[in-house]
């Protein structure tokens, strides 16, 4: 995609660039992206690979539903909404 461009096409991205974000935060921009890439290769080399996992996970045949969200009664939340808890003073 960005090996089609011409050189006036990547000048006129590089000045919009400049205009938005100005000459000063440029530096901070590259600073942080280069740090974000940075941490994305390191996560990514350290991250077990789809093979290990599926032989780790193959290992087992049993398999667990998860458990589904408590439901509260509305019977119930009522009651306790319509009588809350004494507050106890400080004095």
């Amino acid at each position: 995609m960005f090996a089609n461009m011409r050189p006036i096409e990547v000048a006129v991205i590089i000045a919009v660039i400049v205009l938005l974000f100005g000459a000063k935060k440029l530096p901070e921009l590259a600073r942080a992206l280069g740090e974000s890439l940075h941490i994305l290769r390191k996560e990514v080399s350290e991250a077990p690979s789809p093979s290990a996992q599926a032989s780790v996970t193959s290992g087992s045949n049993t398999t667990t539903a998860p458990t589904p969200p408590a439901v509260l009664d509305s019977a119930t939340s009522e009651a306790s909404s319509a009588n809350p808890a004494p507050m106890e003073h400080m004095g």
